[in-house]
């Protein structure tokens, strides 16, 4: 693999992340608006946040137990519950899938054959004669 395409390799993966965390946080916020609109007791007892950044910088993590307890299930209406249900696993598909993607990158980036005289090929070759095992090979 050649270096120019491992860097656009990785370039991609970035770019392919940021996409996926900005949609991401225009569903989770979409889905809190809809929260204080349907199911406002719900809301408040998860602290009124009006973005996903509010919700996230939350001390107490309310919002982040709510979603992780799947307190929404008996708290909200069906078609709300469903939509945050399917956010939920939605979500870590996509970040699980992000991971491995990542790990797969990583791994290519690692076998780019470098130039003569990088950091990994500082160590000198020698020669058969040179090598203090030779004769027993």
């Amino acid at each position: 693999m050649s270096v120019a395409l491992a860097i656009a390799a990785g370039l991609a993966y970035l770019a392919a992340t940021v996409v996926c965390a900005k949609t991401q946080t225009g569903t989770a916020d979409k889905i809190l608006r809809d929260l204080s609109v349907h199911c406002p007791d719900a809301w408040a007892d998860v602290g009124a946040p009006l973005t996903v950044q509010a919700a996230v910088r939350d001390p107490d993590r309310r919002w982040e137990r709510f979603v992780r307890e799947r307190a929404y299930l008996s708290r909200c209406d069906t078609d709300l519950a469903r939509r945050i249900d399917a956010f939920r696993r939605r979500s870590l598909l996509t970040f699980t899938s992000i991971a491995i993607v990542g790990a797969v990158v990583l791994y290519c980036l690692w076998q780019v054959e470098l130039p003569s005289g990088s950091p990994r090929d500082s160590r000198p070759c020698l020669s058969v004669e040179e090598r203090p095992c030779a004769d027993l090979v």
